[in-house]
């Protein structure tokens, strides 16, 4: 198929200016964007409909038209802007999805596009590519140049290109363009901000009133980067000394740790650089102290992170953080940073002991890196199509910026998404979830998530008439129910990439697993979902992610508007067939108890078989039903298979004599833990023990407490 054959022109051949449209407060159309009133086409249900993107009032998020053909860009191995190709995709794709880009995905180029019901072609060389965006640079009529000494403006670009069917580049692919494509208009964003602030500031007052009311997205605007060096391209005139082989991210391996260096005396200094092991997941190395000493015992050098002590010999921090109070310093996916060492002339010997944990990689060289100083910003890119395509207020709610964001939320409808993420790692996640909540805001984790306009635009069934439940419930006997639960199900770019992953594993239905997943896929990315219940086994149970439709914590979440989330979760439940919710609950940065208020929500609205909650490294194995309503079960966090027999023998109660039932559920991190490691970290586990799904064991607490 020809790819202009698959878009009707005459479905959307209205025009339109972003100063001429606006709707006002009008309830006239249900997508809730503003800036378009009449010339809207509707879809068959009667529901307005922009450019192809459909958004009932009671559907979570927006629908995009099916895909008939798509043009696949596989830049993996070619030179071209991200950032452009991403913005041109949301334009284009919100009139019917046609573009689709692949760059590495954890489960594969193809993984998902392969069961696509589409017919598609790759194009993979410059030449083919460039054709592609000359067929569709029609359909843009601005292009928008972003300061790279304010990241923000990236961010602001995208609410510009969102509401002026715009790309954003750097300036020197927009002159390209602009000098290449005659209709482009140019919206230079360079000195126009001083800084964040002022740059969401501006967007804000300008743009507010154009773009989605019923959704915002929180993206990096991007980082400096090495001019020589970008941080996932480490040079090989390094040597890797030292690397964690396993996907750590509780501590478990902290530890310090000794590096013979010998082989690096002769020159005049050596430098010691520090990456995370497993880009893919966010937990790199964390350096408590380093010690170098010369095998006579003379000391090099010995500081720890954060201290004045550490000026002398960090040569670059790149992106890395700190945490001042642990006197850490850490870097996560791409970050790393570098230390220097001067060489002792007459040393024979030379070791260094770095106390440090999780997934670290420590790569060592005498010849001298790239100069720190001299940087290019690198823009973030991904996600971007669906912020442009859906016309979203897009910002990164990082730093000074917090009572603005407040400002933002207050004015969206009580129960809409966030889509994005946050800053500042977990302290970040934590914090930004709980102001989300605070507002009556529920986040989707979707940052790293690829091609949703696509994804949105496969259609595929979900529900009962795909996903067959297990075996029937086993008969309650006097033994210890274990219910294991991979976490992350409320991150939709682990339902697309990681989880893929693990679900691909060959150990995966040895034994009962639950999976917790986003229902909100259901209307992002039905293929994904339909995907894992079609091809489960009877001991892969889907879960609800925390904590139902959207990540929040029904704590901070105001009570007059708690039934609007637990409802609309409650429908979604029942379209995906999950019956059963992983919770996380917290506020003020502490996870606390599920309140008298949250429990009768939840069990009036959903009524779930029951609830995991709070999954965490001391949290205890508590297994309960709360005021007669709602079965809960709490308990510790696995991130190392090794441990797993220990864990659960040490949550059973010391007491039990075999005369009753327990209950124990048991996380398992799913960054760290495939189900090969599961399955074999259970090899001892005895026979007093039975591993059942989720539904299973609330139907046996339920048994157990009716008896």
């Amino acid at each position: 198929m020809d790819r202009n054959q698959s878009y009707d022109s005459t479905e959307n051949s209205f025009e339109f200016n972003r100063r001429q449209f606006m709707w006002g407060v009008s309830a006239s159309s249900a997508l809730g964007i503003s800036g378009i009133a009449s010339g809207t086409a509707t879809s068959e249900n009667g529901h307005p409909m922009y450019k192809g993107i459909t958004w009932p009032k009671n559907q979570a998020l927006p629908k995009f038209r099916k895909a008939k053909y798509l043009d696949v860009l596989d830049i993996r191995e070619v030179e071209f802007s991200h950032l452009f190709l991403t913005t041109l995709q949301g334009v284009v794709n919100r009139k019917r999805p046609r573009i689709y880009i692949i760059t590495d995905f954890e489960e594969g180029p193809h993984t998902w596009i392969s069961e696509f019901d589409v017919d598609y072609t790759v194009h993979n060389t410059e030449s083919e590519i460039q054709s592609v965006i000359d067929d569709y640079i029609d359909e843009i009529r601005t292009v928008i140049v972003y300061d790279p000494d304010v990241p923000a403006s990236v961010n602001v670009g995208t609410t510009i290109a969102g509401v002026e069917d715009g790309v954003v580049t750097d300036h020197k692919l927009g002159m390209e363009l602009i000098n290449k494509y005659d209709h482009l208009d140019l919206r230079d964003l360079r000195g126009k901000f001083d800084d964040a602030q002022t740059a969401y500031q501006w967007q804000l007052d300008e743009y507010w009133s154009e773009t989605s009311d019923r959704h915002i997205v929180g993206l990096s605007g991007g980082d400096d980067v090495p001019v020589e060096e970008i941080p996932s391209e480490r040079q090989d005139y390094y040597d890797v000394v030292l690397a964690e082989s396993n996907q750590i991210r509780d501590s478990s391996n902290h530890d310090v740790y000794e590096v013979d260096l010998s082989s690096y005396l002769g020159s005049n200094a050596f430098y010691l650089r520090f990456d995370d092991a497993f880009e893919d997941d966010g937990w790199g190395p964390g350096v408590y102290s380093i010690r170098v000493e010369t095998h006579t015992g003379n000391t090099v050098a010995d500081f720890q992170p954060t201290t004045d002590d550490e000026d002398q010999y960090l040569y670059d921090p790149n992106n890395s953080k700190v945490k001042e109070n642990l006197k850490l310093r850490f870097a996560d996916m791409g970050a790393y940073f570098i230390y220097k060492f001067q060489t002792p002339t007459e040393a024979t010997g030379l070791t260094a002991y770095i106390e440090m944990e999780n997934q670290f990689e420590v790569a060592a060289t005498t010849t001298t890196p790239p100069d720190p100083s001299e940087t290019v910003f690198k823009p973030f890119s991904k996600f971007r199509d669906y912020a442009v395509a859906t016309r979203a207020l897009t910002l990164w709610p990082n730093g000074d910026i917090q009572d603005l964001f407040g400002t933002v939320l207050d004015r969206l409808e009580p129960n809409s998404p966030y889509l994005g993420w946050f800053g500042s790692d977990f302290e970040g996640e934590v914090s930004g979830v709980e102001q989300c909540s605070q507002n009556s805001v529920y986040v989707g984790a979707t940052d790293y998530f690829d091609n949703m306009t696509v994804f949105s635009g496969v259609n595929a069934n979900v529900g009962c008439r795909h996903y067959h439940w297990g075996a029937d419930c086993p008969q309650l006997e006097n033994k210890v129910y274990v219910t294991l639960t991979y976490t992350e199900g409320d991150n939709l770019q682990y339902n697309q990439h990681r989880m893929r992953y693990l679900w691909d594993d060959d150990a995966r239905g040895e034994i009962p697993i639950n999976w917790s997943t986003s229902p909100q896929l259901a209307d992002a990315a039905p293929s994904i979902l339909s995907h894992y219940q079609r091809t489960a086994t009877e001991n892969d149970h889907l879960t609800c992610g925390p904590s139902g439709l959207g990540y929040m914590y029904p704590r901070p979440w105001p009570d007059e508007t708690l039934e609007e989330f637990t409802k609309q979760t409650a429908r979604y439940m029942r379209r995906t067939d999950l019956n059963t919710i992983y919770m996380l609950d917290r506020e003020s940065g502490e996870n606390v108890s599920l309140s008298a208020e949250t429990i009768n929500q939840y069990a009036e609205d959903i009524n779930p078989k029951g609830v995991t909650l709070n999954f965490g490294g001391e949290v205890p194995a508590e297994t309960d039903i709360l005021n007669d309503r709602l079965a809960r079960a709490a308990g510790p966090l696995v991130s190392d298979a090794d441990r797993l027999v220990d864990v659960i023998e040490s949550e059973t109660p010391d007491d039990w004599n075999g005369e009753s039932p327990v209950f124990i559920a048991i996380g398992l991190l799913a960054w760290n833990l495939t189900p090969t490691e599961v399955v074999e970290g259970l090899e001892d586990l005895g026979s007093e023990y039975e591993i059942v799904t989720s539904d299973d064991f609330f139907d046996l607490v339920w048994e157990e407490g009716d008896q």
